[in-house]
Formats: structure tokens, sequence, C-alpha cells
């Protein structure tokens, strides 16, 4: 996807997610990205009524598909090939919309195409994962995340770029074998381990993670919130 420029939205349009490639296109970093609104990068020359046609139909849940002219940070154009559809919670919700542009001087080929729908397909899996799921970089940078990840560390979109990955953590070993597993050069999902995981408010739970490396440069963390299982399971025995 590093030719696919990506950018997420919530519903009043106000960016969650922006790419490394849509940083490069616009100028702007994603400190200043995130949580901005997307008429950030609106170019004058869009007339009204065009943005007014496609939010009636981004709120009737449809996919739009166009050519929309663009302004980067320093005020040059650029022409976008962008695809924008719903993004749903898992309980069918409308909360907000994925954008995928490509640069009109690129061809998007058949392959770029297919592409782009395995990345629709993947954000709306994601989402309705009933886990948090995170993406680091090998520097414990935040690439990606999914909604369930935002509501179990209550941790508001805006800030996730400030998110840490060892903070959250109880037990130090058990961070320790996460910055080792970093610098082994394996596919193979680690297997699921238990321990103590805090929100930001320092409430402790407990937690099932795996690691597994996506490539070279990106691994995804599966988190599980089993503090209910553990508290059931603790009354019964009191039971017995």
């Amino acid at each position: 996807m590093k030719n696919t420029i990506v950018s997420e939205t919530d519903l009043k349009g106000v960016i969650t997610f922006a790419s490394e490639s849509f940083c490069r296109s616009s100028g702007y970093t994603k400190k200043e990205l995130i949580g901005a609104n997307h008429s950030i990068v609106r170019h004058p020359d869009n007339p009204k009524e065009f943005f007014e046609k496609l939010w009636i139909e981004l709120k009737q849940g449809k996919t739009w598909k166009g050519v929309i002219k663009n302004k980067n940070k320093y005020g040059g154009t650029y022409e976008v090939n962008v695809t924008i559809g719903p993004k749903y919670s898992k309980r069918n919700d409308l909360i907000g919309y994925y954008a995928l542009r490509h640069e009109v001087d690129n061809v998007i080929n058949l392959k770029q195409n297919k592409l782009d729908e395995a990345f629709i397909k993947y954000t709306k899996i994601l989402d309705n994962i009933t886990s948090a799921v995170l993406i680091l970089d090998i520097d414990d940078r935040v690439l990606d995340y999914n909604n369930y990840f935002l509501k179990m560390f209550n941790i508001d979109y805006i800030k996730v770029s400030k998110f840490k990955f060892a903070n959250i953590y109880c037990d130090n070993k058990e961070y320790e074998k996460y910055e080792r597993f970093k610098d082994i050069p394996t596919t193979l999902r680690t297997k699921p381990i238990i321990t103590d995981f805090k929100r930001k408010d320092g409430e402790v739970f407990k937690v099932e993670l795996s690691y597994v490396h996506l490539d070279a440069y990106q691994i995804m963390i599966n988190i599980k919130d089993i503090s209910s299982y553990i508290n059931l399971s603790d009354n019964i025995e009191e039971l017995k």
C-alpha cells in the first residue's frame, strides 16, 4: 500500500488516521494531520456544490469514486483518484469514513485495484475484531489500530500518536521479551501469554497477548481482555 494515500476520518471529517504516503503528498506531519479536518488539503478550485453532493452520498452509506484536486502544505496542487467509503462498528453503526487516493499522474493498474479492494476488506475486518489490534513499527510507533484498541485502553484517537506500548505493561520482564521478539526475523505468531496490562487511569487487568511480524518493519499485536473470565473463575472457586 506504499503507493496508496490512505486516511480515515470520523463522521465530521476529522482525521483519525493518516498514512506515511498521505504525509509525503500533503507536506504535513502526522501530528499536524491527526485531529485536523480533512479540508486541510481541500483546494479552493473545488466547488462547494461538489462536496455537498459527495457528503450526501457518503451519509447514505455509499462508496464514492472520482477525481479531487488537493493542495499541499506549501500551496502546491495535485490531483488524486479517490475512493471514499463508510466505516462501520461491529454493531453496524456508521462511525466514520476511509479514503484511498492515488495521484492522477500514477497509473492505477489491475494489481493496484486489487490491493485497494484488499485494504477495504482489511479495514472492515480490523474494526470488527473483538480484541484490540495494534500495529507498531520496530521503533514502537503506532502505524495502525482498530476501534477496540481505543475502547480497551480508553484512548482518544487524537492522542494515539503519543501512545507508548511500554507504558501499558505491568511486568517489565514481559516487555523485555517483546523487545527481544522484535529482533527475531520470523513470521510465526508467538504463543499467547497471560499478563497484566494497565489503562491510562491506572486500572490493572488481565490480557491474553500475542505478536506476529508482518514484515521486517511491522509487528501486529493482538490483545484480548480476559479479566471477566478470570473474575468468573475466581467466583466459581469461592463457591466450591
